[in-house]
């Protein structure tokens, strides 16, 4: 006896498939990663600025310390 194959509905649902479905999860995946990475940016640019700040501090003490200016 042969297997008879499903129709499938190829109606709109909400539950899309092909590339409007792929296009929608990627949407979303970006919408959740920009926050994150806009703190990353943020944490970023802070530590650099510290370590502009400390460097700064150590060339002052190098030359104080010495005629290495």
């Amino acid at each position: 006896m042969a297997k008879r194959c499903r129709s499938t509905d190829t109606s709109d649902t909400d539950d899309e498939v092909g590339p409007k479905k792929h296009l929608k999860e990627s949407e979303e995946t970006i919408l959740f990663l920009e926050p994150k990475l806009e703190e990353a940016e943020k944490a970023y640019r802070e530590e650099q600025e510290r370590n502009r700040s400390l460097q700064k501090l150590v060339d002052e003490i190098w030359c104080t310390g010495g005629s290495h200016c």
